[in-house]
């Protein structure tokens, strides 16, 4: 990002982007970081996208200090995280929609769990990952699972070599490495990552005044990846590999805790993409996925054992047909297959077959459309058609941009809901959901470069699978609703002066979701969703330092359907600090961060019972060759 700032800051001074030393001038203008976005497979820059996309780039990414994608989502986003804690299970919200309804994306692969629904964000490194793209593109662009949204998880080539060592004060050891090479027309990398963190910090007992030591927090995880990205003549490559090993102490609650209770996850990711034109105007290809993933929870205080082992294999068949300038065809076929092994029902398995339509079309100058339909059929259950319209109208030249983007959508029914023993049910329907989202994009470039993205949302879940008592048994059904509305508001301004580059990104959420019609206590804010949300960040660079500061906000939620403020979480807030000192030294760029994590020493818990740390310091060197 700063060698990005450079060049662009060059550019507005009309100096050399390959020598930093070449410009004398103060820059004119600004220009906002406007890359190219994969929000719903449309490969358009943001501007021109026809829904809200949020972007984390490696920068940030690494300035930040988070450890997890839960850390870094919480801080850097207006999504709401369930957050348990350090060790704890942690997933993301989006839309007013629950945890499950959040699809989260690597490389094309869906990481959600096929027995949980969802995806536990705390178990995936900050450091594995290039960049981080936020969406409400729906289940037409990805399939099950992205009711309320997406997070698409990006890892790219790296060229060198480059470590790094950080350590704070509740613990935390994590150790991170890369390296990339170019071999002809060739990229090849790899990284890793390995952590060693107690997360030990203090916490107020909950039946006296007495500070407490949360244990039992440990984290063990190693976590390697790599790929290559190259051609054979025409035939355009790539290939990732994704491998990750962890062992966590499970604290529990702490008004019962548990003194040994751990969990293990182990994950497996790999995909190959084969790209190959057919003519000018036709391009084919094929895409190749396996992902496996194990969850394995021990408590021998109450003698309990549980494991599951799910794997999927999935082709893709991609075709892009360019018909004109003016419109862009993307059909596809898919096969997979899901198996799941637990000690709680099983073996079982499911087959998806799925075909997939969507276009891209510019029928006027300052006008583009995104049609796209697909259909999925399950074994298990049956099929489930999901489709979306999106428009982007340019109001004003490369400024000012009108979009709206509406949707039908799905979630398929977990191997849980469909198979749990004396409690599964075999005759569920998959959840549908209808959604409708418009707003207005601003940029402007020049010596103060803005940009605002402004947007309201209406979202409405049907046949949602809900799990509720029936004759002493909890058993699932197609009977939960929710309705939920809400606005979304993100700013960012830029600028340069006397040196300095200052960049302030500000993002407010309203979110009203309420339990829908046939339920008890209808028109209700659903449990544990805030209505409000903010985040703020400032970053100031002037080579070679760059001060980062951020604050984030939630506001209060209800702990039971009926909505008492006796039975609800306190809102809470938090505000971090980061300075980073870059340089060259023999032949070496040496860069040195200090984060300051919870600078009040907020104590507050996110999940009643379940603590966060006070005020936490964390040192990172990191050394490029």
């Amino acid at each position: 990002m700063i060698h990005l700032l450079t060049q662009l800051l060059l550019i507005g001074a009309g100096g050399d982007i390959n020598n930093p030393n070449s410009y004398t001038a103060l820059p004119d203008t600004i220009f906002l970081d406007e890359v190219e976005v994969q929000g719903a497979r449309i490969n358009e820059p943001r501007s021109i996208q026809p829904l809200q996309i949020q972007r984390i780039d490696s920068n940030a990414i690494r300035m930040s200090g988070a450890s997890s994608l839960s850390e870094l989502l919480e801080r850097q986003t207006g999504m709401f995280l369930s957050n348990y804690g350090p060790a704890g299970v942690n997933s993301a919200t989006q839309r007013g929609m629950p945890g499950r309804h959040t699809q989260v994306m690597w490389n094309g692969i869906n990481m959600n769990s096929e027995t949980l629904g969802s995806c536990d964000i705390s178990t995936i490194p900050a450091a594995m990952i290039s960049d981080v793209e936020m969406s409400s593109s729906g289940s037409a662009s990805y399939g099950s699972g992205a009711i309320g949204g997406q997070v698409q998880l990006t890892s790219s080539p790296f060229t060198g070599i480059r470590a790094s060592q950080a350590l704070s004060t509740i613990g935390q050891r994590i150790t991170t490495a890369e390296t990339g090479t170019e071999v002809g027309e060739w990229n090849i990398f790899a990284r890793g990552v390995y952590e060693n963190s107690e997360h030990e910090f203090e916490y107020d007992d909950p039946f006296s005044a007495d500070k407490l030591t949360r244990d039992n927090n440990y984290i063990d995880q190693k976590s390697i990846g790599g790929g290559a990205e190259g051609a054979i003549g025409d035939i355009q490559i790539e290939s990732q590999l994704w491998w990750l090993d962890m062992e966590r102490g499970v604290p529990g609650q702490t008004t019962s805790p548990t003194r040994s209770a751990h969990q293990e996850d182990r994950h497996l990711q790999w995909m190959t993409d084969m790209r190959y034109p057919v003519s000018d105007n036709i391009e084919t290809g094929i895409t190749g996925y396996i992902k496996r993933q194990n969850l394995d929870y021990f408590n021998p205080s109450s003698d309990i054992e549980s494991y599951t082992e799910s794997r999927e294999y999935r082709l893709r068949l991609p075709t892009n047909w360019d018909i004109s300038p003016e419109l862009d065809l993307q059909f596809a076929g898919e096969s997979a297959l899901m198996e799941v092994e637990s000690s709680n029902f099983g073996d079982k398995d499911r087959e998806v077959q799925t075909g997939q339509l969507s276009a891209t079309w510019q029928p006027l100058q300052a006008l583009r459309v995104y049609p796209a339909v697909r259909y999925d059929y399950y074994s298990d259950f049956g099929g489930a058609m999901s489709a979306s319209l999106g428009g982007n109208y340019e109001l004003m030249d490369d400024a000012l941009f009108a979009r709206a983007y509406a949707s039908r959508d799905f979630s398929a029914p977990t191997f849980n809901d469909l198979y749990w023993p004396q409690a599964g049910n075999p005759d569920l329907d998959a959840e549908l959901a209808h959604r409708l989202e418009t707003g207005l994009f601003y940029q402007l470039q020049g010596e103060v470069a803005l940009r605002l993205d402004a947007l309201v949302f209406v979202n409405q879940l049907d046949d949602g699978i809900e799990w509720s008592p029936v004759e002493g048994t909890w058993q699932p059904d197609n009977v939960d609703q929710i309705n939920a509305h809400g606005t979304e508001l993100e700013t960012t301004v830029m600028t340069y002066v006397q040196g300095v580059t200052i960049d302030w990104t500000n993002r407010y959420t309203y979110t009203r979701s309420e339990y829908g019609a046939g339920h008890d206590f209808e028109g209700n804010q659903i449990r544990y969703m805030p209505q409000h949300q903010f985040n703020t960040r400032l970053n100031f660079t002037r080579d070679p330092v760059t001060l980062s500061t951020g604050w984030f906000g939630v506001g209060r939620r209800y702990s039971s359907p009926e909505n008492d403020p006796g039975d609800s979480v306190d809102p809470y807030h938090e505000w971090d600090l980061a300075i980073a000192w870059e340089a060259d030294l023999f032949g070496s760029e040496v860069n040195l961060r200090w984060n300051i994590h919870n600078i009040l020493d907020r104590r507050y818990e996110v999940v009643p019972n379940y603590p966060v740390p006070g005020r936490r310091h964390m040192a990172t060197l990191s050394i490029a060759i």
